[in-house]
Protein backbone atom coordinates (compact mmCIF):
# COMPACT_ATOMS: atom_id res chain seq x y z
CA UNK A 1 0.00 0.00 0.00
CA UNK A 2 0.92 3.74 0.17
CA UNK A 3 3.90 4.19 1.80
CA UNK A 4 3.92 0.66 2.86
CA UNK A 5 7.80 0.96 4.38
CA UNK A 6 8.55 4.67 4.36
CA UNK A 7 10.91 5.46 6.46
CA UNK A 8 12.42 2.29 7.70
CA UNK A 9 15.89 3.39 6.90
CA UNK A 10 17.34 -0.45 7.73
CA UNK A 11 14.92 -2.03 5.18
CA UNK A 12 17.35 -3.64 2.71
CA UNK A 13 15.46 -6.50 1.33
CA UNK A 14 12.16 -7.60 0.79
CA UNK A 15 10.30 -10.77 -0.14
CA UNK A 16 8.10 -10.22 -2.74
CA UNK A 17 5.32 -13.06 -3.02
CA UNK A 18 4.00 -14.36 -6.19
CA UNK A 19 0.93 -12.93 -5.78
CA UNK A 20 1.71 -9.06 -5.66
CA UNK A 21 -0.36 -7.05 -7.73
CA UNK A 22 0.09 -3.20 -6.85
CA UNK A 23 2.60 -1.35 -5.00
CA UNK A 24 1.59 1.76 -3.75
CA UNK A 25 2.93 5.54 -3.82
CA UNK A 26 6.09 6.01 -2.07
CA UNK A 27 5.49 2.11 -0.71
CA UNK A 28 9.83 2.18 0.00
CA UNK A 29 10.86 6.11 0.64
CA UNK A 30 13.42 7.33 2.98
CA UNK A 31 13.79 2.99 2.65
CA UNK A 32 16.95 1.21 1.92
CA UNK A 33 15.55 -1.37 -0.28
CA UNK A 34 18.58 -2.63 -2.37
CA UNK A 35 16.70 -4.95 -4.31
CA UNK A 36 12.84 -5.23 -5.84
CA UNK A 37 11.17 -8.13 -7.68
CA UNK A 38 8.21 -7.58 -9.65
CA UNK A 39 6.15 -10.83 -10.29
CA UNK A 40 4.08 -11.60 -13.18
CA UNK A 41 0.64 -10.48 -11.20
CA UNK A 42 2.39 -7.25 -10.61
CA UNK A 43 0.50 -5.07 -13.27
CA UNK A 44 0.62 -1.94 -11.19
CA UNK A 45 3.28 0.68 -10.42
CA UNK A 46 1.85 3.53 -8.48
CA UNK A 47 4.00 7.06 -8.87
CA UNK A 48 7.58 6.66 -7.10
CA UNK A 49 6.56 2.96 -5.93
CA UNK A 50 9.78 1.90 -6.18
CA UNK A 51 12.02 5.31 -5.05
CA UNK A 52 13.61 4.66 -2.01
CA UNK A 53 15.11 8.40 -1.55
CA UNK A 54 12.86 11.35 0.25
CA UNK A 55 9.96 12.43 -2.25
CA UNK A 56 10.59 16.19 -2.70
CA UNK A 57 8.94 19.03 -4.46
CA UNK A 58 11.29 20.14 -5.72
CA UNK A 59 12.98 17.23 -7.68
CA UNK A 60 9.64 17.06 -9.81
CA UNK A 61 8.49 14.48 -6.93
CA UNK A 62 11.20 12.35 -7.54
CA UNK A 63 13.88 11.19 -5.57
CA UNK A 64 17.25 13.31 -5.20
CA UNK A 65 19.16 9.66 -3.78
CA UNK A 66 18.56 5.83 -4.62
CA UNK A 67 19.63 3.11 -3.04
CA UNK A 68 18.08 0.22 -5.02
CA UNK A 69 20.48 -1.50 -7.00
CA UNK A 70 18.64 -3.52 -8.72
CA UNK A 71 15.06 -4.83 -10.27
CA UNK A 72 13.97 -8.26 -11.50
CA UNK A 73 10.92 -8.84 -13.37
CA UNK A 74 9.47 -12.09 -14.10
CA UNK A 75 9.76 -12.88 -17.82
CA UNK A 76 5.85 -13.58 -17.85
CA UNK A 77 5.11 -10.24 -16.72
CA UNK A 78 2.70 -8.76 -19.75
CA UNK A 79 2.76 -4.72 -17.81
CA UNK A 80 7.02 -4.73 -16.93
CA UNK A 81 10.85 -5.58 -18.52
CA UNK A 82 14.09 -4.06 -17.98
CA UNK A 83 15.99 -2.70 -20.70
CA UNK A 84 19.59 -2.24 -19.52
CA UNK A 85 19.23 -1.43 -16.16
CA UNK A 86 15.71 0.27 -16.34
CA UNK A 87 12.43 -0.52 -15.34
CA UNK A 88 10.13 0.08 -18.48
CA UNK A 89 6.05 -0.23 -18.47
CA UNK A 90 4.03 -1.36 -21.30
CA UNK A 91 2.09 1.82 -23.38
CA UNK A 92 0.60 0.43 -26.28
CA UNK A 93 0.07 -2.81 -27.61
CA UNK A 94 1.76 -4.75 -30.01
CA UNK A 95 1.82 -8.13 -31.56
CA UNK A 96 4.05 -9.29 -29.01
CA UNK A 97 6.02 -7.87 -26.12
CA UNK A 98 8.97 -7.39 -27.94
CA UNK A 99 6.96 -5.10 -30.54
CA UNK A 100 5.35 -2.89 -28.12
CA UNK A 101 5.55 0.30 -26.89
CA UNK A 102 7.39 1.48 -23.72
CA UNK A 103 8.03 4.18 -20.92
CA UNK A 104 11.28 4.31 -19.13
CA UNK A 105 10.08 4.24 -15.40
CA UNK A 106 12.87 4.13 -12.76
CA UNK A 107 16.51 3.69 -13.36
CA UNK A 108 18.36 1.47 -10.60
CA UNK A 109 21.55 3.37 -8.93
CA UNK A 110 24.06 0.40 -9.84
CA UNK A 111 23.88 0.85 -13.66
CA UNK A 112 26.98 1.95 -15.33
CA UNK A 113 25.60 1.45 -18.81
CA UNK A 114 22.45 2.05 -19.97
CA UNK A 115 20.76 1.43 -23.34
CA UNK A 116 17.39 2.37 -24.16
CA UNK A 117 16.34 0.89 -27.89
CA UNK A 118 13.84 2.74 -29.94
CA UNK A 119 10.88 0.19 -28.82
CA UNK A 120 11.40 2.79 -25.85
CA UNK A 121 9.14 5.81 -26.67
CA UNK A 122 8.78 7.38 -23.61
CA UNK A 123 10.63 8.83 -20.50
CA UNK A 124 9.30 10.05 -17.07
CA UNK A 125 11.05 13.10 -15.82
CA UNK A 126 12.71 11.42 -13.30
CA UNK A 127 13.90 8.12 -14.67
CA UNK A 128 17.24 8.76 -13.95
CA UNK A 129 16.70 11.22 -10.51
CA UNK A 130 18.20 8.12 -8.87
CA UNK A 131 20.81 7.02 -11.05
CA UNK A 132 24.05 8.86 -9.49
CA UNK A 133 26.75 6.00 -11.71
CA UNK A 134 25.54 5.94 -15.43
CA UNK A 135 29.33 6.52 -17.31
CA UNK A 136 27.86 5.41 -20.72
CA UNK A 137 24.15 5.88 -21.89
CA UNK A 138 22.60 5.18 -25.49
CA UNK A 139 19.47 6.83 -26.27
CA UNK A 140 17.71 7.79 -29.93
CA UNK A 141 16.67 11.09 -30.47
CA UNK A 142 13.03 10.13 -30.58
CA UNK A 143 12.87 9.86 -27.31
CA UNK A 144 10.35 12.09 -25.09
CA UNK A 145 10.50 12.85 -21.74
CA UNK A 146 7.43 13.55 -19.67
CA UNK A 147 7.37 17.31 -18.66
CA UNK A 148 7.97 18.05 -14.65
CA UNK A 149 5.06 19.05 -12.36
CA UNK A 150 4.80 22.56 -13.02
CA UNK A 151 7.42 25.14 -11.27
CA UNK A 152 9.24 22.31 -10.41
CA UNK A 153 13.11 20.80 -11.47
CA UNK A 154 14.57 17.53 -11.93
CA UNK A 155 17.54 15.91 -11.38
CA UNK A 156 18.17 17.38 -7.91
CA UNK A 157 17.05 21.07 -9.07
CA UNK A 158 19.22 21.38 -12.31
CA UNK A 159 16.70 21.33 -14.35
CA UNK A 160 18.70 18.21 -16.52
CA UNK A 161 16.33 15.08 -17.58
CA UNK A 162 19.70 13.33 -18.42
CA UNK A 163 22.06 11.95 -16.44
CA UNK A 164 24.62 14.42 -15.82
CA UNK A 165 27.02 13.26 -12.67
CA UNK A 166 28.52 10.58 -13.30
CA UNK A 167 28.05 10.61 -17.42
CA UNK A 168 31.37 9.82 -19.51
CA UNK A 169 30.03 9.22 -23.00
CA UNK A 170 26.50 9.92 -24.54
CA UNK A 171 25.43 7.97 -27.68
CA UNK A 172 22.07 9.22 -29.44
CA UNK A 173 20.59 7.35 -32.85
CA UNK A 174 19.53 9.72 -34.70
CA UNK A 175 16.16 9.95 -36.19
CA UNK A 176 17.45 11.11 -39.73
CA UNK A 177 21.01 11.07 -40.90
CA UNK A 178 22.95 14.48 -40.45
CA UNK A 179 26.05 14.95 -42.70
CA UNK A 180 25.86 11.75 -44.13
CA UNK A 181 25.87 10.71 -39.68
CA UNK A 182 23.63 8.53 -37.90
CA UNK A 183 24.85 8.74 -34.37
CA UNK A 184 26.36 11.48 -32.35
CA UNK A 185 28.65 9.83 -29.57
CA UNK A 186 30.12 12.42 -27.32
CA UNK A 187 32.80 12.09 -24.53
CA UNK A 188 32.54 13.91 -21.37
CA UNK A 189 35.66 14.58 -19.57
CA UNK A 190 36.20 15.75 -16.09
CA UNK A 191 34.98 19.50 -15.73
CA UNK A 192 31.86 21.17 -15.67
CA UNK A 193 31.16 20.26 -19.74
CA UNK A 194 28.70 17.15 -18.47
CA UNK A 195 26.67 19.35 -16.82
CA UNK A 196 26.86 22.04 -19.36
CA UNK A 197 26.03 19.60 -22.02
CA UNK A 198 23.43 17.01 -20.50
CA UNK A 199 21.38 20.03 -18.85
CA UNK A 200 20.30 21.59 -22.16
CA UNK A 201 16.81 21.91 -22.04
CA UNK A 202 14.63 19.55 -24.07
CA UNK A 203 12.36 20.66 -27.35
CA UNK A 204 9.01 19.51 -26.90
CA UNK A 205 10.25 16.80 -24.23
CA UNK A 206 13.04 15.71 -27.03
CA UNK A 207 17.13 16.02 -26.77
CA UNK A 208 17.45 18.75 -28.73
CA UNK A 209 20.53 17.48 -30.71
CA UNK A 210 21.47 20.68 -32.33
CA UNK A 211 21.60 22.70 -29.10
CA UNK A 212 23.49 19.48 -27.15
CA UNK A 213 26.46 19.83 -29.70
CA UNK A 214 26.57 23.36 -29.33
CA UNK A 215 27.07 23.33 -25.93
CA UNK A 216 29.20 20.66 -25.92
CA UNK A 217 31.45 22.58 -28.39
CA UNK A 218 31.50 25.67 -26.38
CA UNK A 219 32.41 23.63 -23.08
CA UNK A 220 35.14 21.58 -25.02
CA UNK A 221 38.05 24.68 -25.12
CA UNK A 222 37.36 25.17 -20.88
CA UNK A 223 38.13 21.37 -20.04
CA UNK A 224 41.12 21.61 -17.35
CA UNK A 225 42.73 18.19 -18.39
CA UNK A 226 44.84 19.20 -21.46
CA UNK A 227 45.15 15.51 -22.59
CA UNK A 228 41.32 15.00 -22.07
CA UNK A 229 40.67 18.01 -24.02
CA UNK A 230 43.08 17.05 -26.90
CA UNK A 231 41.35 13.94 -26.84
CA UNK A 232 37.83 14.99 -27.38
CA UNK A 233 38.98 17.41 -30.07
CA UNK A 234 39.98 15.17 -32.53
CA UNK A 235 37.02 12.97 -31.67
CA UNK A 236 34.72 15.88 -32.91
CA UNK A 237 37.18 16.66 -35.80
CA UNK A 238 37.05 12.91 -36.36
CA UNK A 239 32.67 12.56 -36.41
CA UNK A 240 32.00 16.89 -37.35
CA UNK A 241 28.06 16.54 -36.95
CA UNK A 242 27.22 19.92 -36.87
CA UNK A 243 30.68 21.73 -36.04
CA UNK A 244 30.54 24.77 -36.54
CA UNK A 245 33.34 26.70 -38.86
CA UNK A 246 34.30 28.37 -36.03
CA UNK A 247 35.22 25.78 -33.54
CA UNK A 248 36.35 23.31 -36.50
CA UNK A 249 38.95 26.14 -36.95
CA UNK A 250 39.74 26.30 -32.99
CA UNK A 251 40.11 22.65 -32.12
CA UNK A 252 42.03 22.25 -35.41
CA UNK A 253 44.61 24.80 -34.38
CA UNK A 254 44.46 24.16 -30.61
CA UNK A 255 45.55 20.03 -32.04
CA UNK A 256 48.35 21.26 -34.31
CA UNK A 257 49.90 23.90 -31.57
CA UNK A 258 50.37 21.51 -29.40
CA UNK A 259 50.59 17.85 -31.26
CA UNK A 260 54.39 17.14 -30.27
CA UNK A 261 53.41 17.19 -26.53
CA UNK A 262 49.94 15.45 -27.32
CA UNK A 263 51.48 12.86 -28.72
CA UNK A 264 54.18 11.95 -26.50
CA UNK A 265 51.85 12.11 -23.75
CA UNK A 266 49.48 10.01 -25.60
CA UNK A 267 52.25 7.48 -25.96
CA UNK A 268 53.87 7.59 -22.66
CA UNK A 269 49.51 6.90 -21.33
CA UNK A 270 49.10 4.13 -24.13
CA UNK A 271 46.47 5.98 -25.35
CA UNK A 272 46.03 4.14 -29.01
CA UNK A 273 42.54 5.68 -29.27
CA UNK A 274 44.29 8.90 -29.03
CA UNK A 275 46.35 8.54 -31.65
CA UNK A 276 43.56 6.78 -33.77
CA UNK A 277 41.46 9.54 -33.36
CA UNK A 278 44.42 12.65 -34.02
CA UNK A 279 44.53 10.47 -37.52
CA UNK A 280 40.37 10.39 -38.47
CA UNK A 281 40.61 14.17 -37.84
CA UNK A 282 44.05 14.54 -39.95
CA UNK A 283 45.39 16.49 -37.39
CA UNK A 284 48.15 13.47 -37.82
CA UNK A 285 48.13 12.75 -41.74
CA UNK A 286 49.90 11.21 -44.25
CA UNK A 287 51.84 14.56 -44.83
CA UNK A 288 53.49 14.39 -40.91
CA UNK A 289 52.84 11.10 -39.65
CA UNK A 290 56.95 10.14 -40.47
CA UNK A 291 57.60 12.99 -38.35
CA UNK A 292 55.46 12.19 -35.27
CA UNK A 293 57.00 8.46 -35.52
CA UNK A 294 60.49 10.25 -35.62
CA UNK A 295 59.56 12.21 -32.42
CA UNK A 296 58.45 9.25 -30.64
CA UNK A 297 61.70 7.45 -31.31
CA UNK A 298 63.57 10.02 -29.99
CA UNK A 299 61.47 9.83 -26.32
CA UNK A 300 62.06 5.93 -26.76
CA UNK A 301 58.28 4.96 -27.14
CA UNK A 302 59.17 2.16 -29.15
CA UNK A 303 55.53 0.51 -28.76
CA UNK A 304 54.11 3.85 -29.78
CA UNK A 305 56.51 4.06 -33.07
CA UNK A 306 55.69 0.57 -33.88
CA UNK A 307 51.48 1.71 -32.83
CA UNK A 308 51.97 3.86 -35.53
CA UNK A 309 54.02 2.65 -38.21
CA UNK A 310 51.32 -0.18 -38.40
CA UNK A 311 48.62 2.65 -38.61
CA UNK A 312 51.04 4.53 -41.72
CA UNK A 313 50.52 1.15 -43.63
CA UNK A 314 47.43 0.53 -42.55
CA UNK A 315 45.70 4.08 -43.61
CA UNK A 316 48.54 5.74 -45.71
CA UNK A 317 49.40 2.36 -47.43
CA UNK A 318 53.28 3.32 -47.11
CA UNK A 319 55.42 2.40 -43.82
CA UNK A 320 58.90 3.30 -43.28
CA UNK A 321 60.68 -0.17 -42.44
CA UNK A 322 64.00 1.23 -42.35
CA UNK A 323 62.91 3.26 -39.18
CA UNK A 324 65.56 2.28 -36.14
CA UNK A 325 63.32 1.73 -33.15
Amino acid sequence: GEAAFRGCTGLSHVRFPETLEEIGTGAFSCSALREAYLPAACTRLAPHALETGPIVAAAAGSTVSSTLASIRVHPENPAYRMESAVLCRRIAAGGSSAHASWEAVLCTNGAASVHLPRTVTQATASVFSGAAHIETLHVHEGLRFARAHAGTQTQSGTGAFLPHRSCERLVIDLDEPIDGTTVVDLEFPAGDIRKQTLCVPLEDGRVNVRALLQAYDAALPAVPHKLERAHAMAARLGAPVLLAEESRALFTETLNRNLSAICVHFGARSWWDGFDKLIDARVVNEANISSVIGLLSAADDALSVRYLLNAQWERFGKARWDFEI
